[in-house]
């Protein structure tokens, strides 16, 4: 996706997970708990603490994060694998935990997904925004992107596409943000 130039220019690429694997070796003996040190320090890393972030912000909440203490996550990273997932149940430990304390219906009930609904908005309101700003003349003249290959982006995620509109959002991001300095 980048231009020739920015990949000439920026040497060899590490790996994407690379920085995961240098932080975090797999061991298969302890599989849960390099499953769970993967999971925050990724997907609760960059999407989930950025969403919550954004959400807050737009409504005006302050919002506080507290299993993320670092004492505290300390201690839960101490606690065994198998202890937070038995019999299928994930959290085990902590929903026997507080199992006096609050209602079956709470502990038992289904996971709620969190997301933001970027790829409804860069389908509706955001459209006439994205498409200007990924055109081709926009592209090529900050010259980091390839312009051919944003273009066959923009152009899937619109035909209906819907496995790249974080690509298509990250890429429209950078490309925003590049304007704002450079223009």
């Amino acid at each position: 996706m980048l231009s020739t130039e920015v990949r000439a220019s920026a040497g060899a690429f590490r790996d994407k997970a690379a920085f995961i694997e240098e932080d975090i070796a797999p061991d298969p003996a302890q599989p849960g708990d390099w499953i769970s040190r993967l999971e925050q320090r990724a997907y609760m890393s960059f999407v989930l603490l950025r969403d919550i972030d954004a959400m807050s912000m737009t409504h005006s909440l302050e919002v506080r994060v507290p299993f993320l203490d670092t004492e505290f996550g300390k201690s839960l990273a101490r606690i065994p694998w198998q202890w937070k997932l038995r019999d299928g149940v994930s959290k085990w430990i902590l929903k026997r935990a507080l199992r006096e304390l609050l209602p079956d219906a709470v502990l038992d009930r289904p996971k709620m997904g969190f997301g933001l609904p970027c790829n409804v908005w860069m389908r509706r309101s955001l459209e006439p925004i994205v498409r200007d700003a990924l055109r081709p003349e926009p592209v090529r003249r900050h010259g980091m992107l390839d312009p051919a290959a944003v273009q066959s982006l923009v152009d899937r995620f619109y035909a209906g596409d819907e496995c790249i509109w974080r690509k298509l959002w990250t890429i429209y991001v950078l490309e925003a943000w590049v304007t704002s300095q450079l223009e």
